[in-house]
C-alpha cells in the first residue's frame, strides 16, 4: 500500500543544475540555485580599499583552495579555510567591505552544503545587510544575495520567508537586465522549484515555461541550460499526472544533452534516469530498467561509488525491484542510499525521507514490523520539520503508518491515519490526481475489512476511475482497481 514512487531522478532533491551564477560545481542537480561569486574581486574596486597586504593575499590563496576542495566535496576542509580567509579578511579590510560580503555568501554555501543551515542563514542575513548598505536596494549583488538567502530558507522549509526573498530578487533583476536575461530565468527556476515543494503545482509550470522560453531564445535550443530546465518541467508535470507530455519533454532534454556533452556525461545519466521513472510510472518496468542501470553506470564511472549522484539513480533503481517484487535486491540499495546520505547531508536531511520510508516498506512486507515502523516514524519527523503537515510527502508516509497499523491489527489507528493522509492528498493536489489513490485505496480496504461495504465500494469506483485516466487500462495498478470491483466478489486483501 502507498509506496513512494521514485519520480523521475528523485529530482525533489533538485534538479536545477549549475548555471552562470550558481554555487554548485560539476552537473550535481541542485533545485534552487546559489548565486555565487557573481562579482569577482575587480568589479567591487569601486568600494575604496586599503592596499593589498600580504594577509590579504593569504585570504583569497585560501578561498581558492576551498573552492577546489568543494569540488571534490570536501566540505569540512572547505569550510576550515573559509572560515580562516573570513578572518583575515574583517582584520585587513574592516567587517563592512564588499569582499567580507562575498566571503560571507561563499562560507554559507560551505555550511548549507553540510546541512548546517542555523550557520549558514545568518551568514546570508548579514552578507544581504552589508550588500544594501554598500550598493544600495536595487543592485545585481543585492538580487544575488537575495537569492540565496531564499534558497537557505527553502532548504529549512520556510517557504513563506523565502517567497518574497525571491520575488525581490526577481524584480531587481528584470529591472536592471531586463526581462529576458539568462539571470531572469535561473530566479524563475528557483521561484518555481519553492512553489512545486508546497505543492502548488499550477503555480509552478509557467515559471518553468518562461524559463524554458528565455533560455532557449537568448541561448539557443540546444544548450545544456534549457535542457535543464525541461528536465525541471518533466518532473512537474508526472507530479501533475500529465505523463504523455513529461516524456516527450524528458526525451527532448535527453537528445539536447547527449548532443553537447556525449553519451557519458553525468547531466546525460540525469535525464536516462528521468526518463526510466517516467516508463516506471507507466509500469513498463522492463523499458525502465536498463536505462536505470545505463545511469548508474555513467555514474559510478564518473563518481565514487558512495558520491550524491549515485544514491540518486541508485534509489530510483531500487524502487523498481520494489515495484517488480525484488525486495532483497532492493534492500541494500536503500541501505547504501541512506548511508550516503547521512556521510554528506547529515542525519536529519530532507532528502533522507524518501529512502528511509521506502526501506521502510520493504521491511514491513517481509512482517518486520518492529524493524519498520522506526523508519517510517524518522522519515514523518523529517517532513513534517521541512514541509509542515499539509504536503503530499506527509500524505504518503501517513498512509504507509496506516498500513502498518493494519497489519498490527490497530484497525481503527490505521483508519485515522488513512483518513488524515487523503484529507491532505485531496487538499494539495486535487481528488482526481493520480496520487490520491493511495490513500484513497486503502481507505477502501479498511472500510470493507470492516464490513462496511457501502462506504468501501464507490471508493473503489473511484480508484478505477482515477487510475484509467491517467494510467490507461493496462496498467498493473488499474488491472488490480479492476479486480477489487469483480462481481464474484473481492480478495482478502488489497493493501498493495
Amino acid at each position: 500500500m502507498g509506496n513512494e514512487t521514485s519520480k523521475p531522478g528523485e529530482q525533489r532533491e533538485g534538479d536545477a543544475s549549475s548555471s552562470i551564477f550558481c554555487g554548485t560545481s560539476g552537473s550535481t542537480p541542485v533545485r534552487g540555485c546559489d548565486i555565487f561569486d557573481v562579482f569577482s574581486t575587480t568589479e567591487t574596486t569601486r568600494v575604496k580599499r586599503r592596499s593589498t597586504t600580504l594577509h590579504l593575499r593569504q585570504a583569497r590563496d585560501l578561498e581558492r583552495q576551498a573552492t577546489n576542495l568543494q569540488k571534490t566535496y570536501e566540505w569540512d576542509k572547505a569550510c576550515a579555510l573559509r572560515k580562516k580567509a573570513l578572518k583575515m579578511k574583517e582584520d585587513v579590510l574592516g567587517a563592512d567591505d564588499a569582499e567580507v560580503a562575498t566571503t560571507l555568501n561563499n562560507l554559507a554555501l560551505v555550511l548549507k552544503a553540510q546541512g548546517k543551515f542555523d550557520e549558514a542563514i545568518p551568514l546570508r542575513r548579514r552578507c544581504l545587510d552589508l550588500e544594501v548598505s554598500i550598493f544600495g536596494q536595487d543592485h545585481p549583488r543585492v538580487a544575488a544575495s537575495c537569492n540565496n538567502l531564499a534558497g537557505l530558507l527553502k532548504s529549512v522549509g520556510n517557504y513563506e520567508e523565502a517567497v518574497p526573498y525571491y520575488h525581490r530578487s526577481l524584480e531587481i533583476f528584470e529591472k536592471s537586465v531586463g526581462g529576458e536575461h539568462p539571470n531572469v530565468a535561473t530566479l524563475l527556476i528557483n521561484l518555481a522549484g519553492l512553489l512545486e515543494n508546497q505543492g502548488k503545482y499550477e503555480d509552478a509550470e509557467p515559471l518553468y515555461r518562461r524559463c524554458i522560453k528565455i533560455r532557449s531564445n537568448v541561448l539557443g535550443t540546444d544548450h545544456p541550460e534549457v535542457a535543464t530546465a525541461l528536465n525541471n518541467l518533466s518532473v512537474l508535470l508526472v507530479k501533475q499526472g500529465s505523463y504523455d507530455e513529461a516524456k516527450e519533454v524528458c526525451e527532448t532534454a535527453l537528445a539536447y544533452r547527449t548532443r553537447a556533452f556525449g553519451e557519458q556525461h553525468p547531466s546525460v545519466a540525469e535525464s536516462l534516469n528521468n526518463l526510466a521513472g517516467l516508463l516506471e510510472d507507466r509500469g513498463r518496468y522492463l523499458e525502465a530498467e536498463p536505462l536505470y542501470e545505463r545511469a548508474l553506470q555513467v555514474y559510478e564511472t564518473a563518481h565514487d561509488p558512495f558520491h550524491p549522484q549515485v544514491a540518486i539513480v541508485l534509489y530510483n533503481l531500487a524502487g523498481l525491484m520494489k515495484a517488480q517484487g525484488k525486495y532483497e535486491q532492493a534492500i541494500p540499495m536503500y541501505q547504501r542510499v541512506i548511508a550516503t546520505k547521512e556521510k554528506h547531508l547529515g542525519p536529519h536531511d530532507p532528502s533522507l525521507s524518501a529512502p528511509l520510508n521506502n526501506l521502510a516498506w520493504l521491511l514491513k512486507e517481509q512482517g518486520k514490523y518492529s524493524a519498520a515502523e522506526p523508519l517510517y516514524n524518522r522519515s514523518m519527523v523529517i517532513r513534517t520539520s521541512v514541509y509542515g503537515s499539509d504536503n503530499p510527502e506527509v500524505a504518503t508516509t501517513l498512509n504507509n503508518l496506516a498500513t502498518l497499523a493494519y497489519l498490527q491489527g490497530k484497525h481503527k489507528e490505521a483508519l485515522s491515519l488513512c483518513r488524515r493522509s487523503l484529507i491532505i492528498a485531496e487538499k494539495v493536489l486535487g481528488a482526481d490526481h493520480a496520487h490520491v489513490t493511495g490513500p484513497l485505496n486503502n481507505l477502501a480496504v479498511l472500510l470493507y475489512e470492516a464490513q462496511r461495504y457501502s462506504e468501501a465500494k464507490p471508493l473503489f469506483e473511484r480508484v478505477l476511475a482515477i487510475r484509467t485516466k491517467h494510467l490507461g487500462d493496462d496498467h498493473p495498478d488499474t488491472n488490480i482497481s479492476r479486480d477489487w470491483l469483480k462481481p464474484e466478489g473481492w480478495p482478502d486483501s488489497g493493501f498493495n
